[in-house]
């Protein structure tokens, strides 16, 4: 059952064999949402709060909750551009990992990441920590379940146990299987030498169903998304057999009738994002912190229908995105504070416009590809034809001069 009176209100309750469970959210303000939960099983209530902001370069999520068993948890997610900080915890443990990478653009290349991560564990005798500095390599292709084909993480740790080496390495590459090696020399509670093999069954059967999947049996009476986010290189809005899928934190990207999908609990595979949601009409915006550096949604937003029984495909073109920025300047070479400065795609009419701050200087963002010409308060420019194509540098720098 689901109770919704506005977009920034939702009470969902479920009922199943063995507990029944509430979630309620309420967006007080744009950044700041108030949760609550709870289930008949864990006998427990919780109630907590989310906050998030965005920007060009920035994102941040944060949320903590508190239940009736005195159960404290909270988790912090964080982008700068290419840094990376996650950390999560509860009154007994924290894990904390902060990640440059060093991937240009594209995530179908193999990426590599500098990681620094800090552990610690609080018993009633010891207070543990471990910190560790480290490389991970990730292939850029994945097997047919969303994974990566092989992770690689080497690095050296040193705590409260002792210090020593840190290696893992996990391969996809066998069907329906998992193989993970891992091998310390210390961990946050011992410096003893381990040594481990792992295999994880992973098996799909019709793109993506396992046996005994209560996400499938439930859609007797529910429904869901396929949500497939791709890159779409030739800007024809629709995926082609060489275009990747981006399925990297669909939390960071996905806004799902005005809250991270995260909530919904979707699940990835090798053909996209799964969510499963009772029938009805859902809103599904894109938080543009979630993009890959450069890149943009074609559309900014999706009504989408949900119907019991059957998963509702929504394929998400993602185009390049350009940056346009410099300083308008009048004849005597002063800047010219604001100054309306319009791109215009010769071809659809479409206005992309910035307004110059105390400075002169303006940007215009998230320019698809396309040959703009440039006004300055709807005045032509000399120079002011742009033509934006794959070959373009992502960021570019164009001074203006405002004419009499």
């Amino acid at each position: 059952m689901r109770f919704q009176p506005s977009n920034n209100f939702n009470l969902n309750f479920n009922s199943g064999r063995f507990s029944e469970r509430f979630n309620l959210n309420w967006r007080v303000i744009p950044s700041l949402t108030l949760t609550a939960s709870g289930n008949t099983r864990e006998e427990a209530l919780a109630t907590g709060l989310r906050f998030s902001h965005s920007s060009r370069n920035f994102f941040a999520l944060a949320s903590a909750t508190l239940d009736t068993n005195s159960n404290l948890r909270w988790s912090l997610s964080s982008r700068l551009g290419r840094l990376k900080l996650n950390h999560r915890g509860n009154e007994i443990i924290t894990n904390s990992e902060f990640s440059y990478d060093f991937t240009r653009r594209r995530t179908d290349s193999d990426q590599h990441l500098l990681l620094l991560k800090y552990e610690t564990r609080n018993t009633n005798r010891n207070q543990d920590n471990l910190a560790s500095l480290g490389w991970r390599y990730r292939s850029g292709k994945r097997a047919g379940d969303g994974r990566y084909l092989w992770e690689v993480d080497l690095g050296y740790g040193i705590g409260s146990q002792g210090s020593g080496m840190i290696a893992s390495a996990s391969t996809a590459v066998i069907p329906g299987v998992v193989l993970r090696v891992r091998y310390q020399e210390v961990s946050v509670t011992s410096d003893e030498a381990t040594f481990r093999i792992e295999l994880v069954p992973s098996l799909n059967f019709q793109q993506g169903i396992s046996p005994g999947e209560s996400r499938f049996e439930r859609l007797r009476q529910q429904g869901g998304l396929l949500i497939s986010p791709f890159f779409d290189d030739n800007n024809n809005g629709k995926r082609d057999s060489s275009e990747e899928l981006y399925l990297d934190q669909p939390e960071l990207l996905l806004i799902l009738n005005n809250q991270s999908i995260e909530s919904f609990r979707p699940e990835t595979r090798g053909n996209g994002i799964y969510v499963n949601l009772l029938p009805g009409t859902y809103r599904l915006d894109f938080d543009p912190s979630g993009f890959p550096i450069d890149w943009q949604a074609a559309v900014d937003a999706y009504a989408v229908e949900v119907v019991a029984g059957s998963y509702t495909p929504v394929s998400v073109p993602l185009l390049l995105s350009y940056t346009i920025s410099g300083v308008v300047t009048d004849s005597e070479g002063k800047a010219v504070a604001g100054a309306r400065v319009e791109a215009i795609e010769t071809e659809s009419g479409v206005r992309r416009f910035s307004v110059t701050n105390g400075a002169g200087v303006y940007y215009l963002e998230r320019l698809p590809q396309g040959r703009f010409s440039v006004q300055i308060n709807d005045q032509p420019v000399q120079s002011g034809e742009i033509l934006l194509d794959e070959s373009s540098e992502p960021f570019q720098e164009l001074n203006l001069q405002q004419l009499l």
